[in-house]
């Protein structure tokens, strides 16, 4: 899919993300010394009806871009469950803006993965996260064979 913006270099399209996930699409990611970005053109599908983007969209990117940093880290892509996702919007971002989101800080233990980061508009912060995530060790909670290795290619 045609933005009309040119992508930032060093990011490159993600394949189709299954469920909620998927409305940040087209979605890029760029991987430098095992640091992670994510990012998108806010489009149609992303403003609100004030006109600028939707503060769902920008948490969406944030909870994404948490899991696979944190997967990265881990060298792993068990199942992960957001348990706290706190959000704080500093700035409105209109359609048509480079939306990127990049980890500034990420503690693993043995259950749970905490983490800190910001997203940026243009390469100027618009909103700062911080979240804590559960690595279960539980059987019935599952990633499918083909998530883990589209996630697994997509993270190298």
């Amino acid at each position: 899919m045609s933005t009309g913006f040119a992508i930032p270099d060093g990011f490159e399209e993600l394949p189709a993300i299954e469920g909620f996930s998927r409305s940040l699409q087209p979605l890029y990611s760029r991987v430098i010394d095992d640091e992670l970005a994510l990012g998108f053109v806010a489009t149609e599908q992303h403003i609100n009806g004030m006109g600028m983007v939707h503060g769902g969209a920008l948490m969406t990117i944030a909870d994404v871009l948490s899991a696979r940093c944190i997967w990265l880290r881990m060298k792993d892509t068990r199942p992960l469950v957001t348990v706290s996702l706190n959000y704080n919007f500093i700035r409105a971002i209109k359609k048509g803006t480079w939306i990127e989101a990049v980890a500034s800080s990420i503690t693993l233990k043995r259950t749970a993965a905490f983490i800190n980061g910001e997203v940026l508009a243009e390469q100027k912060p618009a909103a700062t996260f911080s979240g804590v995530f559960l690595i279960p060790d539980n059987p019935d909670v599952k990633i499918t064979d083909e998530f883990r290795q589209r996630v697994l290619k997509n993270l190298k």
